[in-house]
């Protein structure tokens, strides 16, 4: 049997925590948040940001809208539109105040990683452990400055929302009601629709309930009772994840279709990629590091054995948790990085549990007996925590000035269009030659300022318009050594005597 969890004792605790270490405590994370995560508010936008921005702009509010409701549709995850058509309505292409909001998610994130940590486990030590954890992590580097990533930051956002919802419900033995099932759905949601790893989330409550509350013996009678009650939260939200995961991928526009998000159900994709995600939330080499197919088997079993002779639920499930979380993702190429942002509480929360309780015992030995308890655990934890710092600024030496020049090409196009070509005409047709830009990203840079649906952008690396039709054209533009320059436009016509010559299929 696996004996109830008890709070830690010691600094921060409930039992025998001081405030005012608990408030050095929250400063201490706070400080370690704003001196590494805002490194993203001197960034400009990623390279896929044009492109969702575009995307939301173009199919308009009511498509939005329509889809927040129609969560199992294929429209492209609607909460990350949210995200995108406010800022755009109200910044248009300035990214700063996109960095700004990511930030204040990131820092509510860390809040709620607090949270789930203290309510899993009973101790604001171990929350509080947890949340320092999560407030940064320089393998997920990308979550800080590239507002692309704005999909994994919302879906850890309603995530932990929605779990945190449920655990100050159930930690105090009370039923979910329909209102209370009602609102916890509503967020589940939220996470569905922010970005695929929500998935999983039925899943940790389900177990949550098996850990905490299992139906009372192994009878189908006392398991369909169990059911019906304990369980039948959870069991509503797999039914919501059912309906969503069938409409993703039946759906004509199904991610399914691309290869990239084409999942191969193997055991060597499984453990090359859960090596590559430990590598990643280790700081080993991705490539070549510490974990292959034999440590993650030897590391899973020293985790469940470690669960097992503390005999403490909240280690059996974040054990679960750490290797449940990932799966959405465990089976298609490549993945990692920002993806790993909901996994990552799991590893904290257990490595907070353990410190908290491994602190806390050696606190009570007898030759420190004459130490003060809470003096002692407090400076073991303050070591692990310089030790994490420490480890953090190791790994971002220079990556200041990385970001910032990270992108500047988009930057730069914005800026040349904007000085060179403020505003057009409504209904303006655009015809943009010698494109510095690989796909469409011109084309949406240039609708995006004018922010006027009417107005048309042709690319000559697409259109392939021949000399009179460019003629035809309200504007002509071209780029010369990444230098966007106007041959037709405000400033009179057309100043080349032929545009390129049509190019083969």
């Amino acid at each position: 049997m696996v004996k109830p969890d008890t709070p830690n004792s010691g600094p921060g605790s409930e039992t025998g925590g001081i405030r005012l270490l608990q408030f050095l405590g929250a400063l201490i994370v706070l400080a370690y948040f704003f001196r590494y995560a805002t490194v993203g508010l001197s960034a400009g936008f990623a390279a896929d940001d044009p492109m969702n921005i575009y995307y939301y702009w173009s199919g308009g509010a009511g498509q939005l809208l329509r889809n927040l409701g129609l969560f199992f549709t294929t429209y492209m995850r609607p909460m990350g539109g949210v995200y995108y058509s406010l800022l755009y309505h109200f910044f248009g292409l300035n990214p700063l105040p996109y960095h700004v909001a990511i930030l204040c998610l990131l820092l509510l994130n860390t809040f709620l990683a607090y949270r789930f940590g203290a309510l899993i486990t009973g101790s604001r030590l171990a929350g509080g452990l947890c949340s320092f954890l999560v407030a940064f992590h320089a393998g997920l580097i990308h979550l800080y400055f590239q507002p692309s990533f704005i999909y994994d930051i919302l879906c850890f956002t309603f995530y932990f929302l929605a779990v945190n919802f449920y655990l100050s419900v159930r930690t105090r033995g009370v039923r979910m009601t329909i209102w209370r099932t009602v609102g916890f759905l509503l967020l589940y949601i939220g996470a569905l629709e922010s970005k695929e790893m929500a998935v999983t989330l039925p899943a940790l409550m389900l177990l949550y309930e098996a850990l905490w509350r299992p139906p009372a013996r192994r009878s189908v009678s006392d398991v369909a009772t169990w059911a019906r009650t304990e369980a039948l939260t959870p069991i509503l939200a797999g039914v919501v994840t059912l309906a969503y995961a069938l409409g993703k991928a039946l759906g004509s526009d199904s991610l399914l279709r691309i290869e990239g998000y084409r999942p191969a159900f193997t055991g060597a994709r499984y453990f090359e990629s859960t090596s590559r995600f430990l590598n990643t939330l280790f700081y080993q080499s991705i490539q070549d590091g510490f974990f292959n197919a034999r440590t993650v088997s030897l590391v899973a079993v020293l985790l469940l054995a470690i669960a097992w002779r503390l005999r403490q639920r909240r280690l059996f499930l974040m054990w679960l948790f750490i290797f449940i979380a990932p799966l959405p993702i465990a089976f298609l190429p490549s993945r990692g990085g920002a993806s790993l942002y909901i996994p990552l509480v799991g590893w904290a929360v257990f490595a907070g549990s353990l410190l908290a309780s491994a602190s806390g015992a050696i606190a009570g030995w007898r030759i420190l007996q004459r130490v003060p308890a809470g003096v002692t655990q407090g400076a073991l934890v303050l070591c692990a925590v310089a030790a994490q710092w420490g480890l953090t600024a190791h790994h971002t030496a220079g990556i200041g000035p990385w970001v910032r020049s990270h992108n500047q090409l988009t930057a730069s196009v914005i800026q040349q269009i904007h000085a060179l070509q403020p505003s057009v005409k409504p209904g303006a047709t655009i015809y943009v030659m010698n494109d510095v830009f690989d796909g469409f990203d011109t084309q949406f840079l240039f609708e995006l300022t004018y922010h006027d649906r009417s107005v048309h952008v042709l690319l000559d690396r697409y259109a392939h318009s021949t000399p009179a039709e460019i003629e035809r054209m309200d504007y002509v533009f071209t780029f010369e050594n990444g230098k966007l320059k106007r041959l037709k436009g405000a400033e009179g016509g057309l100043r080349v005597r032929a545009g390129p010559e049509p190019r083969a299929g």
